[in-house]
């Protein structure tokens, strides 16, 4: 960490867009007794998140791409520079998430969900995930193989849909789900 604060140090940084309250403090541990910085807390969920459950304050501006209660999308975040598929063209599936770290509430938010009504997606985080969706439900998984230190030139992971037979079917090669859950640690 304190090579990275050293870089934002030397770099002179003074805009931050922070997508994960787990790097809220450490901008906050660098923003103290800094004058004239621009910190944004960017919310891409439409209710407030695990990760920002326990920032508090700090002066940063608040950003919420979508809020649920007023039914607002506020802003895009544009990923490819291509123009979003028109409403009329989606299929009307509702996508379940539970995050980068896994921890959201998805799994409690897909059980009473009746796919014949909803047809349903969802983007699981460990293998047992995919076991626990009513039925009818696809179910999409990131290559638990993938790591980001072996990454190379593949800097996003595979993202596949979850087959009966336990395999992750991706557009470049199939890989099959491991029986533990946890991915484990990097390496040393």
């Amino acid at each position: 960490m304190e090579v990275l604060l050293e870089r934002w140090r030397r770099e002179e940084r003074r805009d931050f867009a922070v997508f994960s309250g787990f790097w809220a403090p450490l901008v906050a541990r660098f923003a103290r007794g800094r004058e004239g910085l621009q910190v944004a807390h960017c919310h891409v969920d439409c209710e407030p998140s695990a990760s920002w459950s326990l920032v508090q304050g700090g002066g940063a501006r608040d950003v919420w791409f979508v809020r649920w209660e007023g039914r607002a999308l506020n802003h895009r975040l544009e990923v490819c520079g291509r123009p979003p598929l028109p409403w009329v063209e989606r299929s009307g599936r509702l996508l379940a998430h539970g995050g980068g770290w896994g921890i959201g509430t998805y799994r409690d938010r897909v059980r009473p969900l009746d796919p014949s009504r909803w047809p349903l997606d969802v983007l699981a985080y460990e293998p047992g995930d995919a076991a626990q969706t009513p039925s009818g439900t696809r179910v999409f998984m990131l290559d638990p193989a993938w790591a980001p230190w072996k990454a190379g030139a593949d800097w996003f992971p595979p993202l596949g849909q979850v087959e009966s037979d336990r395999e992750i079917r991706t557009r470049a090669t199939p890989a099959t789900l491991p029986s533990s859950t946890s991915p484990g640690p990097p390496p040393r």
